[in-house]
């Protein structure tokens, strides 16, 4: 009997750690919060190696782990929607506020808003490589500071790590047509294009340019 008990004894120390690790109640919570991708020295943009972790320096401009604001003065504008491969948290970063721009008779229909595009999504941070990547649409009302938004390169069409692959097929182009609907917020639809196949399938509707992908882009509380 004295020696059951001790075996049992034992068996319920050698449980012991187990059990605490399942109730984990008052654990360091570091220890089980998702973190950003693993680092040694070097983490993406502006966020820093931690820990072994990339984070953001400002908590405030950390949008999910280790992806942050990339310029906190900027004027900016975030998609949280998703589409796999496509985007996901997508950035309008604008060096410029739109609603502070003047439109003379004569200007032209079209005018260059200095900025950059990032994404979560296909990469763990993709920066458009252009300075000029958003177009102001004129609005046909002098007193209308901006009407209509186009991106014509959401990311950077040269490399190939960010195409939109469905299939065969793989596309290079990405552009966003939308409008401000108020200060705070721009409607608008992504579509495909540039895309080109080796293969003999024909073209997956998910990349035909009448399909269309709704995003809706707020003004980050910060800007």
């Amino acid at each position: 009997m004295i020696l059951l008990k001790s075996r049992i004894q034992t068996v319920l120390l050698s449980l012991l750690p187990c059990l605490m690790l399942i109730g984990c109640d008052g654990c360091d919570e570091d220890i089980i919060t998702p973190r950003g991708e693993e680092c040694y020295n070097v983490c993406k943009g502006v966020a820093e190696c931690q820990n072994g972790y990339c984070e953001c320096p400002n908590q405030e401009a950390q949008l999910a782990p280790g992806f942050c604001i990339q310029n906190s003065e900027a004027i900016n504008f975030i998609s949280y929607d998703q589409y796999p491969g496509l985007m996901d948290t997508l950035i309008m970063s604008l060096l410029e506020e739109p609603f502070d721009l003047t439109w003379q008779n004569g200007d032209p229909r079209l005018k260059d808003g200095a900025g950059k595009m990032y994404n979560r999504d296909p990469d763990a941070l993709s920066i458009g490589s252009s300075q000029s990547v958003i177009t102001y649409v004129f609005p046909g009302d002098f007193t209308t500071p901006v009407d209509s938004v186009w991106i014509y390169d959401l990311f950077d069409k040269s490399n190939n790590q960010y195409s939109f692959r469905a299939g065969e097929w793989h596309c290079r182009g990405k552009t966003f047509v939308g409008r401000f609907v108020d200060r705070n917020t721009i409607k608008g639809e992504i579509f495909l294009n540039l895309c080109s196949t080796n293969g003999s399938t024909p073209m997956p509707i998910e990349i035909q340019p009448e399909t269309r992908y709704p995003v809706t882009f707020k003004r980050w509380q910060g800007s």
